[in-house]
């Protein structure tokens, strides 16, 4: 007959035990609640649930376990490269985007897309001259990384003449202020 030493406790996860025994214990395990702390920080609660086999009773054993937060479980974007764009022309399948670098390093580029690549959402806002942003970096979801490439369009509004004639307004006077008339 093995030996087994059992002890048990209530705690706020409710009842478990703690046993040691000869007999195998089969657990299974997920990650059964996630929470938010404050700036961000997640901790991941994993309550493990096991049975103990043995010919005079069949109880699970629950051990509440809280994973800690690290490196290994983050989430996040590394950027790489960032385009400020606006859509050139546009037909059923594709768009041509004029690209200005956003770190001022690179030449513009003019760039082929492919509606595909995003929601059909967004794509009722493809038209020319709509401002568009395309994102190029890592995707970090725990320990896997993977490379992304994100397109969203901007929702501004049009311009106003009144906001037209106002800038044009100031520019005039901007350029009369450092001689440039």
């Amino acid at each position: 007959m093995p030996s087994s030493v059992t002890t048990t406790a209530s705690t706020s996860f409710g009842k478990w035990r703690l046993s040691s025994s000869d007999r195998p214990i089969v657990v299974h395990s997920a990650v059964d609640a996630h929470v938010i702390g404050p700036g961000g920080s997640i901790t991941l609660i994993e309550v493990k649930a096991g049975t103990k086999t043995t010919p005079s009773e069949k109880r699970p054993m629950l051990v509440p376990r809280v994973i800690e937060q690290t490196d290994s479980n983050q989430f996040g974007f590394m950027l790489l490269q960032k385009w400020d764009g606006y859509v050139i022309e546009a037909d059923k399948e594709t768009f041509t985007g004029h690209l200005i670098d956003s770190h001022g390093v690179l030449p513009d580029h003019d760039a082929i897309f492919s509606r595909a690549e995003l929601p059909k959402e967004e794509q009722a806002l493809v038209s020319a001259g709509t401002p568009f942003v395309w994102t190029i970096g890592y995707r970090q979801i725990g320990a896997t990384r993977e490379r992304a490439s994100v397109i969203y369009f901007r929702r501004l509004p049009d311009w106003t003449g009144r906001e037209i004639s106002n800038g044009a307004r100031a520019g005039e006077n901007l350029g009369k202020a450092v001689g440039w008339e």
